[in-house]
């Protein structure tokens, strides 16, 4: 299944929501592995992310940091293309109808689209 990283970011808390909610096993299993395949495309984007703070970013003596003014389009236009990178997750979109009567808010289905099916 290919997303792009600004949807697996974006999904985050929503999964996290989810993966709270008692479900069969199967369901356990599924959920598990988009977990695991988010995870590891979550910490290559972290790095990069890093990499990117350290490039513009000062950091002063208290330890705050600042962007400064003459970086900020530089940075953001690495950070939008960062986001833009396109990836392949091993797994299939998960049913959300086989988790039964779960209560999941608007912003949440927004956020799992890419990564769900609904057959009701």
């Amino acid at each position: 299944m290919k997303c792009v990283l600004n949807q697996i970011y974006a999904a985050q808390s929503a999964i996290e929501k989810i993966l709270k909610v008692d479900m069969p096993v199967k369901e356990a299993f599924q959920w598990g592995k988009l977990v695991k395949a988010v995870n590891e495309e979550l910490a290559q984007f972290e790095d990069c992310r890093k990499k990117l703070v350290n490039k513009y970013v000062d950091k002063d003596s208290d330890g705050k940091y600042n962007l400064p003014e003459e970086n900020r389009d530089a940075f953001n236009n690495e950070i939008r293309e960062l986001l833009a990178i396109e990836v392949e997750l091993d797994m299939t979109p998960l049913d959300l109808s086989k988790l039964g009567d779960i209560k999941v808010s608007v912003i949440d289905i927004m956020a799992l689209e890419p990564f769900v099916v609904s057959q009701n």
